[in-house]
């Protein structure tokens, strides 16, 4: 009998009990177990970015992708999360022992694109081309170093000390901020693009995936 992580990435829908797997796989978070006040949290968001990011990929009949299904990409997840200091030659190589075993090394096109796909929706970091496709966005590419090293350049920590805290008036809105501003707000999925100016400086990236990071932040 099949296993539900044996289901391709592009099948849908993903039911409770997978989404529950796959969030503890990828980042040791049990969604049905959250912390107060947050009770449950709901990925359906992240889901919707996680199918479609898994068709960017797959769209042209699977032919420059190596993964195929959930666990391909948890497995690949696993290699990620135990060590953020391997470099990009050592996880390819890991992925191509451990995770596609049949692979050849004239697989490197498609073997890149499994870790950029993987990397994608372990940390929702746009990295990487999308395979014979275009995105309109000039994307981040992971080709040298460690991924530790490459998150530390594109997420660098904040300046500001922890404890020092802004309160807002209930006035600052984003709808106030667009009309009195003149900045217009657009939701991002590309965590690395939040509070990033665009079009001279009148449209704010927004990151608007609340439950991912809360999920991080309670990570275990």
């Amino acid at each position: 009998m099949q296993h539900w992580l044996d289901d391709s990435i592009q099948r849908t829908p993903i039911t409770k009990q997978l989404k529950r797997e796959i969030a503890l796989r990828l980042w040791n978070f049990d969604i049905d177990d959250a912390p107060l006040p947050y009770l449950s949290l709901s990925l359906e968001v992240y889901f919707r970015y996680y199918w479609q990011q898994a068709d960017l990929f797959m769209h042209d009949a699977v032919h420059h992708v190596s993964v195929r299904t959930h666990r391909d990409i948890l497995k690949i997840s696993e290699i990620l999360n135990r060590n953020l200091d391997l470099s990009r030659t050592e996880v390819r190589e890991k992925a191509c022992s451990q995770v596609f075993p049949n692979k050849g090394a004239d697989q490197d096109e498609s073997l890149n694109a499994s870790i950029n796909l993987t990397v994608r929706l372990l940390l929702m970091v746009s990295v990487g081309n999308i395979p014979n496709g275009f995105s309109g966005y000039r994307p981040l590419q992971w080709d040298q170093g460690t991924l530790r090293q490459f998150l530390a350049d594109q997420l660098p920590p904040r300046s500001a000390p922890l404890q020092e805290r802004v309160r807002l008036e209930k006035v600052f809105t984003a709808r106030n901020i667009e009309r009195i501003a003149g900045i217009r707000l657009r939701w991002t999925d590309n965590l690395a693009d939040h509070l990033r100016l665009e079009d001279d400086e009148r449209v704010v990236n927004i990151f608007h995936h609340a439950s991912f990071l809360i999920m991080q932040q309670q990570r275990k």
